[in-house]
């Protein structure tokens, strides 16, 4: 079955037809799939050329997101069409499908949640947001805009970790969006929260693509946090960092004591850290961290 979203969410399809039915999600393009687009091949090992080709592609992906209708497209026509899918979402996948008639508070929630993307975010915070924004919308009411968001996949929330699930459902999510193109839409700048995203979403991309048992969550104690918990059913298999800068020491140094900390509580040896260039693998306190590029980690080289 294919169609607008406005006639049939996955889960409702699944309701129809009685269960017999398989949904598959659509992401953004990969970063592979970007480069595709672009008319760019490449064979291992890459050359210099190649490798700088590469880091530019990327550094456009991560302004203006992977949707395929704007690869090549400029600039300015990129944020047009970014403009028009973000009213799109509201007046065709909400406004048509669920009968808001608050439509400028959808709007603001859309705009705050983007503002705020790759944050712990509760729906507390949401509505103090909103209404010192002049909109009037009770916490109720935030909350089931934040499910529609999260039913259309404009907003994708990822749980803290926790050996209760009850206790992981009741944390803080942080919230990743559904293309760090729209970030750029509403000028928010921030390229660290940008690579974030982008590593959430290819995580969950793999998730429904190649393993769909695999769950993703983040960690954190009274020190600090780490980005992505990646489990499969009740095994951890990796704790991810991701840190655009790992120059400064002090930042590396934060980073890195995290995931040892989380590695001694939640037993899992297999640490990295996806960053912008930095490559190499480090001891630290006897456990081996691994650093990754992240055009290297999305392409899989």
């Amino acid at each position: 079955i294919t169609g607008s979203s406005s006639k049939l969410l996955s889960k409702e399809i699944a309701t129809s037809l009685r269960g017999r039915s398989l949904s598959f999600r659509l992401f953004p393009l990969s970063f592979r799939e970007f480069l595709n687009f672009k008319g760019f091949e490449f064979k291992e090992p890459l050359i210099e050329a190649e490798r700088g080709k590469i880091k530019r592609y990327l550094e456009e992906y991560v302004e203006y997101g992977g949707f395929p209708e704007i690869v090549n497209y400029s600039p300015l026509l990129k944020i047009r069409t970014l403009q028009e899918y973000l009213d799109l979402i509201v007046y065709k996948d909400l406004v048509e499908r669920y009968g808001i008639e608050k439509t400028g508070a959808m709007k603001g929630l859309m705009r705050v949640i983007t503002r705020n993307f790759a944050r712990r975010v509760s729906i507390r915070k949401l509505h103090g947001m909103l209404s010192s924004l002049g909109l009037n919308l009770s916490k109720t009411k935030t909350y089931e805009y934040f499910s529609y968001l999260e039913d259309v996949g404009f907003v994708i929330p990822v749980r803290r970790f926790h050996f209760s699930e009850v206790e992981s459902i009741r944390s803080i999510p942080k919230l990743y969006v559904a293309d760090v193109g729209f970030p750029t839409v509403l000028g928010v700048r921030d390229f660290g929260y940008r690579i974030e995203n982008i590593v959430a979403l290819e995580f969950l991309r793999r998730k429904h693509y190649q393993e769909p048992r695999l769950e993703l969550y983040y960690w954190m104690d009274a020190k600090g946090e780490v980005d992505f918990v990646v489990s499969l059913g009740f095994e951890i298999k990796e704790l991810v960092q991701v840190s655009y800068n790992v120059d400064d020491p002090e930042t590396k140094q934060r980073e890195v004591n995290a995931l040892l900390r989380a590695s001694n509580v939640l037993k899992c040896k297999n640490l990295k850290v996806i960053t912008w260039d930095y490559e190499g693998t480090e001891a630290h306190d006897g456990k081996k961290i691994e650093f990754m590029p992240l055009w290297k980690w999305l392409l899989r080289l």
